[in-house]
């Protein structure tokens, strides 16, 4: 990949991952779903966390891409981050 490429793709990941959060989160907020509890106990709160997880894992993998394109972690961490938190949308 080039690296002219790299710090946009990275901030169109990073921001994929902000809108799946916020758009999650807003989605819970205006229609509040029944949640039924498993065994695992995932409620409002869990589905916070994993919105939080993946826009954190997300900043973090874009800010490796944008000081080194070359590092596939952070290419990897970037899909990871935006597409959990993306699932929760």
């Amino acid at each position: 990949m080039m690296r002219g490429l790299a710090k946009p793709y990275a901030i169109v990941g990073w921001l994929a991952a902000l809108v799946g959060a916020v758009g999650g989160v807003a989605l819970r907020i205006v229609d509040p779903v029944p949640v039924l509890h498993d065994e695992l106990g995932a409620g409002d709160l869990a589905q916070l966390g994993f919105d939080v997880l993946g826009v954190t894992f997300a900043s973090v993998g874009a800010l490796l891409v944008v000081r080194r394109p070359g590092n596939a972690v952070g290419w990897c961490m970037v899909v990871i981050g935006a597409s959990n938190a993306l699932a929760g949308l």
